[in-house]
């Protein structure tokens, strides 16, 4: 497919102007200046690369759960490789990725070599602390003996996606040996966070840094997973919340040689008299000192990783919400396309299942959600349970007011459990996921047709917003008018040449001659490129051959463009290409709507062939509705054709 990688980014919102007034009837929209204003910044640079981070909860309630998840990771990746969400289905293709990154990290970070009881299985002062999995740790005799190098798996396109899905279970399947406390949250952030960030790891004891460390991206340890020119998508498997702190005094009332008295957070006591360690996080989720803020930390911290493209991150949480509660606060709609759920964070929030309230025996939280066993499905001791993830969800929802992405899946979803099947199903969380990652690859479609005018161009334009140290003058070469319009932040912006495609062009599904950029909705592409959209609206913006943008240029379409009326029949602004008179011709029925819509009994439309949209037609004033005036030779009109336009409207 030719200048796929040379096509830009836009969305084009058009907007329908109404006309006010007091009137015995009811009238529908007229347009007074036919043509809405449209400012975008788009980014340029195609994403065709997937960056894929799984924290998978290594906690011993987990394995149920990660088997699951490894047998969904298959159909993930051959979505994604293929783009097709739906076998069969046409309408929510989607431009399948060139390569496909997966590292997978554990929710252990240790508790700081705090002595506890050796059920907790936190022994070692910084667990897997955020570092890639780089080796099975599950019973499948068929995977690798030897670890990853480097500690992460890619897939291009073309490769053998079964294989590749094979390679990342084995590496998802982290077994149950983590940490009791889990922090989910911190693991993400040091997994990624470049090593020479400001942000750092410590970890403190009775008020003293007992180890500082710095973050395993960039040059760290997790060095090449995260690409700079990629979408990051950050998947969360856990049965429980996080607890990340830096403050290991959080766990010292547990220590098993040593308990401090009175320990600075005193643990939680069962109805028994035993210390509960499943209570300890909850209950000190508002203590001064105890964990982290949210907000500040992980929500800051993650939209740090790519600033200025925050909607080129997903962070999705498959975590202890109950099934149908998730379904009654979700819907469907549609973005870019692709059929996406959005949920109402905040009300799952507010819901009484999300409540952190302990059990009466004071042992455990209340589960949020539960999923029999298969085995015993009757058995309640056997109960797979998972709990709120109230701190997940604060930043799922933290991160989408940012203007990044959010999921929310259930771990208790089970297959079919009307008929008794209970096995753990993570197919609906990988459909959401799929889909949101589908919905947020930049596309090069325009969601609603411009209008081509006389000149056969649109009335739009692009500006390039260039690097630092980079001239207009520079890139005159490349399509670009040698004049700054303005400089921004210390960075000329400059003018890109809009080249139009001739006839014969257009009947050769053809780009125009020239350098710069062009209006495509002719050319054979768009049949695959936009197949999310439904025939006969697909349309997108590209660059011919030479013109691309420049690594670090940043671009913003800016459209004056005629608005399109949605009614059957002709209307002000109704396209008609090459002034063909005959599409804005009403007659019968359809002509007495129009009269009777704008209040004048000898209302015709008239083809302009300057905008090529359809107008009412005038002679003087008179012929148009109250308050309009005929836009005529004297008032600058060079067609062929006057038409009523508002006199606040510049002719």
């Amino acid at each position: 497919m030719y200048l796929r990688s040379r096509s830009l980014t836009a969305l084009v919102s058009i907007a329908t102007v109404l006309l006010g007034g007091c009137l015995d009837r009811p009238l529908r929209a007229i347009n007074p200046c036919t043509v809405s204003g449209v400012v975008n910044e788009v980014q340029v640079t195609e994403i065709n690369e997937i960056d894929l981070l799984f924290l998978v909860d290594n906690s011993n309630s987990m394995s149920q759960e990660q088997q699951a998840l490894i047998q969904e990771i298959p159909r993930l990746v051959e979505i994604l490789a293929s783009g097709n969400l739906q076998d069969g289905g046409a309408t929510d293709d989607f431009e399948p990725v060139a390569s496909i990154q997966v590292g997978v990290i554990t929710s252990d970070m240790g508790i700081g070599g705090v002595n506890i009881n050796a059920g907790a299985k936190c022994g070692t002062v910084a667990g897997d602390d955020g570092l890639l999995v780089d080796l099975h740790r599950g019973n499948d005799a068929s995977c690798p003996t030897t670890p990853a190098t480097p500690p992460f798996l890619t897939f291009m396109n073309g490769q053998d996606p079964t294989a590749f899905a094979d390679a990342v279970g084995c590496l998802a399947d982290t077994g149950s040996e983590g940490c009791a406390f889990e922090m989910q949250l911190e693991a993400v952030l040091k997994a990624l966070t470049p090593a020479d960030s400001t942000v750092r790891f410590p970890q403190f004891r009775a008020g003293v840094m007992a180890r500082d460390s710095a973050g395993h991206g960039g040059t760290g340890l997790n060095r090449g997973f995260l690409r700079n020119n990629s979408l990051l998508a950050i998947i969360v498997v856990t049965d429980e919340d996080d607890c990340s702190t830096s403050n290991m005094d959080l766990f010292v009332g547990f220590d098993s040689a040593n308990p401090p008295t009175p320990a600075p957070y005193p643990p939680a006591v069962t109805s028994t008299g035993f210390r509960s360690g499943n209570l300890q996080c909850a209950t000190h989720r508002n203590s001064q000192g105890a964990q982290y803020n949210v907000m500040e930390r992980y929500v800051s911290g993650i939209l740090a990783l790519r600033p200025g493209q925050e909607d080129l991150t997903i962070f999705a949480t498959i975590a202890g919400v109950d099934p149908d509660v998730l379904a009654d606060n979700s819907v469907a709609s549609l973005e870019n396309g692709i059929e996406v759920t959005q949920v109402d964070i905040e009300a799952l929030l507010a819901h009484p299942s999300m409540r952190e309230v302990a059990n009466t025996t004071n042992d455990n939280l209340i589960p949020s959600c539960t999923r029999p066993d298969p085995a015993m499905p009757n058995s309640v001791a056997d109960l797979n349970i998972a709990f709120p993830p109230r701190r997940l969800l604060e930043v799922t929802q933290g991160l989408i007011d940012a203007g990044a992405n959010g999921v929310v899946a259930s771990i208790c979803q089970a297959v079919d459990p009307d008929n008794g099947d209970y096995n753990a199903d993570f197919g609906p969380a990988v459909s959401a996921i799929a889909a949101r990652i589908a919905a947020s690859l930049p596309s090069s479609c325009l969601p609603r047709p411009l209008i081509r005018r006389g000149d056969d161009r649109v009335t739009c334009e692009i500006l390039e917003v260039l690097p630092e140290g980079e001239t207009c003058a520079d890139q005159q070469a490349r399509g670009r008018d040698p004049m700054p319009v303005r400089m921004e932040d210390g960075r000329e912006v400059c003018r890109v040449n809009q080249q139009a495609p001739t006839p014969a062009q257009v009947m050769a599904r053809q780009p125009p001659d020239g350098l710069g950029w062009y209006y495509d909705d002719y050319s054979a592409d768009l049949a695959t490129d936009c197949a999310r959209f439904a025939e006969g609206n697909r349309q997108q913006v590209r660059f011919t051959d030479g013109a691309e943008s420049i690594p670090g240029a940043k671009f913003r379409l800016e459209c004056l463009s005629p608005v399109v009326p949605t009614g059957s029949r002709a209307d002000i602004g109704t396209a008609c290409p090459g002034a063909t008179q005959s599409l804005c011709d009403l007659a019968g029925e359809d002509l007495a709507d129009l009269r009777s819509q704008y209040d004048r009994e000898q209302a015709t439309l008239v083809c302009d062939n300057i905008t090529n949209t359809c107008q009412l037609a005038c002679e003087t004033d008179a012929n148009c509705p109250g308050g309009y005036v005929c836009f005529d030779e004297e008032n600058g009109n060079t067609g062929d054709a006057f038409y009523c336009v508002s006199p606040t409207c510049a002719f």
